[in-house]
């Protein structure tokens, strides 16, 4: 069986299976030469008036984050009333994962190792949404059975 690195929100294991489905807080893959992560654009959360986003006033300062804590950061608001047609803050490593009106995109640290065959982990690309057993099943078929052969 293959081993890989799946980083959870607050603590990681070079024993996790690369294919686990029922651990669904996977915000980060090492399985390969390849990290990927989950990032989150803030911007879109308040571009598309999400029901999670939460506001504070600190002072004369107005402040805004992620009520589920997808994104960790409480950031000013002002900037996106300065730009609110430009991404101002950016994107952000998701904390946990991110839930399906979220905006997620996944960020290759080193892209140029990419291929579709050397990818060690194909489920980690796609929304947690969109899993669905069989389409688990499918990617995943052989994964852990060196044994059986």
């Amino acid at each position: 069986m293959r081993g890989c690195i799946i980083v959870h929100m607050s603590e990681w294991s070079p024993y996790d299976s690369c294919h686990d489905s029922a651990k669904d807080d996977r915000v980060e893959c090492r399985a390969c030469g390849v990290v990927c992560e989950r990032v989150i654009h803030p911007v879109h959360c308040l571009r598309s008036e999400c029901r999670y986003v939460y506001a504070f006033e600190e002072g004369s300062v107005t402040y805004f984050g992620c009520v589920e804590k997808v994104f960790g950061a409480e950031l000013d608001l002002a900037a996106y009333r300065g730009a609110p047609t430009r991404d101002v803050y950016g994107a952000l490593k998701a904390r946990k994962t991110p839930l399906p009106e979220c905006g997620v995109q996944i960020e290759k640290a080193y892209a140029y190792k990419y291929t579709w065959h050397a990818c060690h982990n194909p489920i980690f690309l796609q929304s947690p949404a969109s899993w669905a057993p069989d389409a688990v099943r499918r990617l995943v078929e052989g994964c852990g059975n060196d044994a059986a052969a």
